[in-house]
């Protein structure tokens, strides 16, 4: 059921009370926001791996990798997630390789999108919620004449998700909110979860 969720409480030096990354559960399925940057990096990943692990010591069949918040800027959001797209040899993970579900707000802007992108680049991931706010950094490479290549940064548009819902931050990360409801039910249906 729905009713196991509950927090990762990781140590760590929060300044501000500015947002850092959260971990929960929902049942049998692992859930991490990533924020934006407002910690090191390297306490970044160590904060979203840490979740990851604690989250897994009873098996996840499924994970939900919230974006919605996430409004730009660098850091390193994409190699926190390692666990979640490494093979079994590759990961700590009970179940490795399970499926992922993207969730995306209007406020998912810039880095975000580019860590939205590139998570839905794996197997068995899709993406819920609304369309994004534009401009993320899109990476063309090309051969010079010399040989040598060279990378020039675009922006492009919005990323329209595969399951189009409307957020209602009155519910946010609560098991009445309504995208994280839709997300789970799509993550239920998958052979990893249908075999819970």
């Amino acid at each position: 059921g729905q009713d196991k969720s509950f927090i990762v409480q990781v140590e760590g030096q929060i300044e501000n009370n500015l947002m850092v990354p959260v971990g929960k559960r929902f049942g049998d399925i692992g859930y991490i926001e990533l924020p934006p940057l407002k910690v090191e990096e390297q306490e970044y990943i160590d904060i979203v791996q840490q979740s990851i692990q604690e989250i897994d010591q009873t098996p996840t069949c499924g994970w939900i990798v919230d974006l919605r918040r996430h409004a730009g800027g660098e850091g390193p959001f994409f190699e926190s997630t390692r666990p979640l797209r490494k093979s079994e040899d590759e990961t700590f993970l009970k179940k490795p390789q399970a499926p992922i579900a993207v969730l995306l707000s209007s406020l998912t802007y810039s880095m975000g999108e580019f860590t939205a992108i590139l998570i839905l680049g794996v197997d068995k991931a899709q993406s819920f919620g609304e369309i994004t706010g534009g401009n993320h950094p899109t990476i063309s490479l090309f051969r010079l004449s010399n040989k040598a290549k060279m990378g020039i940064t675009t922006f492009s548009e919005i990323i329209v998700p595969d399951v189009e819902i409307k957020n209602d931050w009155r519910y946010f990360q609560t098991e009445d909110d309504p995208v994280i409801k839709t997300a789970m039910e799509w993550l239920m249906q998958q052979e990893t979860c249908k075999n819970e």
